[in-house]
């Protein structure tokens, strides 16, 4: 916690001064979370953001079910998703929005290696792709984590994140037909495109499958 003041201010803290209630996340039953984790392979230091998926959220931020993110320039590395210019620590999307791809940035305070990781699962999810636009490279964070170099400082147009959604966002959880346990994937270009190859059937990057 800091307070940052004017040279000519003085401010003081009492200790019977009511404090502020902690914010407080509207969390709907059906939400999908994509939770990541973003990894210093120089500090083994990490960070966390989420993304939240339900219709009933709008691409708009909203007080209680957005998060802004509080950056901290230390030697942990800092990840959030980007709406417009506001950094967010959670972000509460609708489907489409996510299906389109969500922005995400990151902070890297120095330079060297850093991993993307999905720490969470959800059989509503067929693929949570991570699209890195520096390298032209995309991961499924469904079954493998994302490794990449970075020198340091902020970078706020790498990275999308792009989910395809098994039966839509309130869907019962269903079987996943595509991240089986113990089959190989790669990813492939076809026609200047990237494609995911999975037990000799190819998808693009909204999970349908590719037709020869």
């Amino acid at each position: 916690f800091f307070v940052q003041v004017s040279e000519n201010c003085n401010v003081s803290f009492l200790e019977e001064s009511p404090k502020a209630p902690s914010a407080m996340l509207q969390e709907e039953e059906e939400d999908i979370w994509i939770g990541m984790t973003l990894t210093s392979s120089a500090n083994s230091q990490s960070d966390l953001t989420g993304i939240r998926i339900n219709d009933n959220y709008t691409p708009k931020y909203e007080i209680g079910a957005d998060l802004t993110k509080m950056i901290g320039y230390a030697a942990r590395p800092q990840v959030y998703s980007m709406l417009g210019d506001r950094m967010l620590a959670y972000d509460a999307v609708p489907s489409g929005i996510v299906e389109q791809g969500v922005p995400m940035g990151y902070y890297a305070a120095a330079d060297g290696e850093y991993t993307f990781q999905m720490i969470t699962d959800d059989d509503r999810l067929d693929h949570v792709y991570l699209i890195d636009m520096a390298m032209g490279t995309v991961a499924d964070l469904t079954w493998e984590s994302y490794t990449f170099q970075s020198a340091k400082g902020s970078f706020n147009d790498r990275f999308i994140v792009r989910a395809v959604l098994a039966n839509g966002v309130n869907a019962p959880t269903g079987t996943n037909t595509i991240k089986g346990e113990g089959s190989a994937a790669e990813k492939v270009f076809i026609e200047g495109n990237i494609y995911i190859k999975r037990n000799n059937n190819t998808y693009d990057m909204y999970g349908a499958q590719h037709k020869k």
